[in-house]
């Protein structure tokens, strides 16, 4: 390759790398996992038939990337279960919880099926980037597809150590119906990451505008002297 056509080529490179945004923002994490073995709460067909962790958005990092969960299958029966991840309202009204995951999933998962053995499971599940909103609460939840009994149980921490929620999980009471409580003050076993919301491309800065000018010239002289020769 002739000189010219080598320094045209890094004169580019250079202007393209002066106009790039910056790297990734650094993610965020909250991570619930920590030694065991860890208790659990049993999630089963009608009488209890979903579970999970409630969590917000870290400040800043408004994008949900990917959660992780731990299941205990005890019994050996493999079970269908599906994971998703939706807004959640909760408020307490007089000594009872009026709590409720509510409108569409943000992400629903394909259909996992359990280990058909006793075992302890973790479920990742990459989100393709949720945008999530900074007041609101949301839940990572799993619902077996099935009425089986016992069906699995969802692992848990044995003390909080996560102020942005906890653990819910849903019961039926045959009396007032299906609705949403927390055994105790605790977190599911859980893992999620989160990263800035994108932005545009910033307004070059003064200091790459006076750089890339020179480039602009050097370039244009290089081609004149080409088309001269």
């Amino acid at each position: 390759m002739r000189p010219r056509f080598r320094l045209t080529r890094l004169l580019w490179a250079a202007t393209i790398v002066m106009l790039q945004t910056g790297g990734p923002a650094a993610a965020q994490v909250i991570d619930m996992y920590g030694g065991g073995p860890f208790p659990a709460v049993r999630i089963n067909g009608p009488f209890n038939p979903s579970a999970g962790q409630s969590f917000s958005a870290p400040a800043g990092f408004p994008v949900l990337n990917s959660f992780k969960l731990r299941l205990t299958q005890e019994i050996g029966t493999p079970v269908p279960v599906r994971f998703e991840v939706k807004a959640f309202d909760w408020t307490v009204v007089g000594h009872n919880f009026v709590a409720g995951a509510v409108g569409p999933a943000l992400f629903s998962s394909e259909v996992v099926v359990t280990a058909p053995h006793p075992a302890q499971e973790e479920f990742t599940f990459n989100t393709g980037g949720i945008a999530l909103l900074p007041e609101q609460d949301y839940i990572a939840m799993l619902t077996p597809l099935t009425d089986v009994w016992p069906s699995v149980r969802l692992a848990i921490q044995s003390d909080r150590d996560y102020e942005g929620g906890r653990l819910w999980h849903m019961i039926d009471d045959r009396f007032g119906g299906k609705r949403w409580t927390n055994v105790a003050p605790t977190d599911a076993v859980f893992r999620a990451e989160f990263s800035a919301a994108p932005t545009a491309s910033p307004v070059p800065e003064p200091i790459s505008l006076a750089l890339f000018a020179p480039g602009l010239a050097v370039f244009g002289l290089l081609k004149r002297r080409r088309a001269s020769s």
